[in-house]
């Protein structure tokens, strides 16, 4: 901020001086005291009033360095204000951005089917239907041994529920390189699997698992 030349300070003590001086005498001071203080021109005066200025130009000379001083400090803290405002702002954008970001992940994660189907006829239905395929995949929950009994009994079918779990267990519950989606589906085409008519007649030694895998891989094509 620039220093303002509006005012110039009049002080009472002044009125100590001006007692010995007239009315005329006293305006021609305070006139010499606005001029100095717009612009630094010094008075020419050959009258008592060259006795007092010194003392009151001294004054008027203190007071401008004092304005000076206040002007440079509040530049400072301004600037200083100004770059922590800018700091908190881009901190304040920052922020927002990684919430927006979190709860974006957060829908994507947490979505329905339905959602992701949605967001698929808008980006194209392959990449939706891929969407739902995760979404489908991530909430796969294994299946229990009961679970497995249950639905073999109801099939009538010839899996071992328990060589069944212990298989896909090992694999992580993949079937081939895809995650399971379905465990009832992967039951079902187990009961293709050579190894339930062989097993009566499986020696000890073979390799269950090994068995199993070149059923499922030979089911599948």
């Amino acid at each position: 901020m620039a220093e303002s030349k509006e005012y110039v300070k009049l002080w009472m003590s002044y009125d100590d001086y001006f007692c010995e001086y007239d009315d005329a005498a006293v305006g021609a001071i305070v006139r010499a005291m606005i001029a100095y203080r717009r612009d630094g021109t010094a008075p020419s005066f050959t009258g008592p009033e060259k006795f007092i200025w010194p003392a009151i130009r001294r004054d008027i000379d203190e007071s401008i360095r004092a304005q000076t001083e206040l002007s440079a400090r509040r530049r400072e803290s301004g600037q200083k204000g100004g770059a922590v405002a800018a700091s908190k702002g881009k901190q304040s954008q920052a922020n927002e951005a990684n919430a927006a970001f979190a709860k974006q992940n957060e829908q994507v994660l947490d979505g329905s089917s339905k959602s992701s189907y949605g967001q698929g006829q808008g980006q194209g239905q392959g990449q939706g239907q891929g969407q739902g395929d995760k979404a489908r995949a991530k909430r796969f929950t294994p299946p229990t041994l009961a679970d497995v009994q249950s639905y073999v009994a109801e099939r009538h079918s010839q899996v071992d529920p328990q060589e069944f779990i212990d298989f896909y267990a090992s694999k992580g519950w993949m079937v081939g390189k895809t995650p399971m989606r379905d465990w009832k589906a992967a039951c079902r085409n187990a009961e293709k699997w050579d190894r339930w008519k062989r097993k009566g007649a499986q020696r000890s030694g073979d390799n269950v698992f090994l068995a199993m895998l070149e059923e499922e891989t030979h089911g599948q094509s």
